[in-house]
């Protein structure tokens, strides 16, 4: 299966502590008609910071919500190869597509352990690895050889997610043209799908998710002008968005809340709320996407 369009990374609604069921479901709800599939559990929506069963319970959730109307992707951001074995064999039972797997984020890597880190998780399922290329969070920057080299070790990966706003890697890596490449970071999304990205990983299109089409189906097609003007309409949020890396969620979250799409915007430490002044900001953002 291979994975081409709008998969947003959907954040994990929580309330009172608790996943919040009624949530996913209205959120899946609003989404559904504009995308062609939800990453969940990962990394905007805090599986790092859950329990293993509460990620059981948020996976069981949006697929449930789905109900196969998208392509459910998995998050494995993990440290143990355990952990990530046991949440495959979860994902598999429960219709999961494929996994969004990155690096783990403690250790350092070299080239000879990252090697043996993919070839050791693509072999715990036969469903679609995405090499996730985040150098933010694991402290590794893949190169475009990386990408080669990790597609030749199973039939099983054919995708990356470029974290990475190094613009000119997915040129380089377009020009292999051995792998499915995803826009992987909400600033550079247009940039990235314009030079060859078929699909892309980013979080604004779980909040604006008709405007975001407009502009991925224009960009897609080669109508540059068009998704430009698309895009820049989106401008005020991804600006919000990406100030604060790790306030990503949050703000995910508050805009989501403001639109009446989920209860509320509470989030699971070490995260923290938005401060007052950024949700006065937030909201006075939100009214701006899609003006013309």
């Amino acid at each position: 299966m291979e994975f081409r369009g709008l998969f947003p990374p959907m954040i994990t609604p929580f309330r009172n502590g608790r996943v919040d069921n009624e949530s996913i479901g209205r959120l899946v709800e609003a989404c559904a008609p504009s995308l062609d599939g939800m990453v969940v559990a990962g990394s905007t929506g805090e599986g790092p910071s859950m329990t293993f069963a509460e990620r059981t319970t948020t996976i069981e959730a949006f697929g449930r919500a789905m109900r196969g109307r998208l392509r459910l992707i998995v998050g494995v951001a993990e440290t143990s190869l355990g952990g990530i074995r046991e949440l495959m064999r979860f994902g598999d039972e429960h219709d999961a597509a494929g996994y969004l797997v990155p690096l783990p984020f403690y250790f350092r890597h070299t080239p000879e352990t990252v090697m043996a880190f993919f070839r050791e998780v693509s072999g715990y399922t036969d469903r679609e690895i995405v090499i996730y290329d985040n150098p933010y969070t694991t402290k590794t920057a893949l190169t475009v050889d990386d990408y080669s080299r990790l597609a030749a070790l199973r039939p099983n990966i054919r995708h990356v997610k470029i974290t990475d706003t190094t613009i000119h890697k997915v040129d380089a890596a377009k020009a292999r043209g051995d792998l499915i490449l995803l826009a992987g970071s909400d600033e550079v999304m247009h940039q990235q799908v314009a030079r060859g990205c078929e699909g892309a990983i980013t979080a604004t299109p779980q909040v604006f998710p008709a405007e975001s089409r407009a502009w991925f189906d224009a960009a897609c097609a080669g109508d540059l002008a068009a998704s430009a003007r698309f895009f820049a309409r989106l401008l005020p949020f991804v600006n919000e968005v990406m100030i604060g890396t790790d306030d990503y969620p949050a703000v995910v979250k508050y805009a989501l809340r403001q639109r009446g799409v989920i209860a509320s915007d509470e989030v699971r430490g070490p995260l923290a709320p938005l401060s007052g002044v950024r949700r006065r900001i937030l909201e006075s953002v939100l009214p701006l996407v899609g003006a013309s």
